[in-house]
């Protein structure tokens, strides 16, 4: 009897072990998910309209217009500022003058400084802060 008791003894308390183990490694899982969420929930506010270099290299509107006249037109949204300098220095070097036309904003507004643009009626130049460049 006293070995029956021991032995069903034994039993409940490996199942109380059994049983807290699973109970931890859900507690393990669920914290991990919810840490997962909480990140992805945050880089999503954090980054909500931040546009990435990645996304720049790819979309036209992030780089100076070709130039072929006398007279080059800077309209954009900007993107990385020394893509925009080279453009103007080299379109000064060549003896053109320019002028901005539609939005003009970010990189393309410090290349009009530099450029000394004429600022053509109904243009919009957009000034801000600067920030560090997002390689994802």
């Amino acid at each position: 009897m006293e070995a029956a008791v021991a032995a069903e003894g034994a039993r409940a308390s490996s199942r109380l072990v059994i049983g807290r183990a699973w109970y931890w490694l859900g507690a393990f899982l669920l914290s991990g998910v919810l840490w997962l969420l909480i990140i992805w929930a945050v880089s999503s506010v954090a980054s909500a309209g931040v546009v990435t270099v990645r996304q720049m290299i790819g979309d036209a509107r992030y780089w100076p217009p070709a130039c072929e006249q006398s007279v080059c037109v800077l309209t954009g949204l900007g993107g990385i500022v020394q893509v925009w300098e080279r453009h103007v220095d080299k379109h000064k070097g060549l003896g053109r003058t320019f002028v901005v036309e539609g939005i003009c904003a970010s990189a393309c507004e410090i290349a009009a400084r530099r450029a000394g643009a004429r600022i053509a009626p109904g243009a919009t130049l957009i000034v801000h802060e600067p920030s560090p460049a997002r390689l994802s």
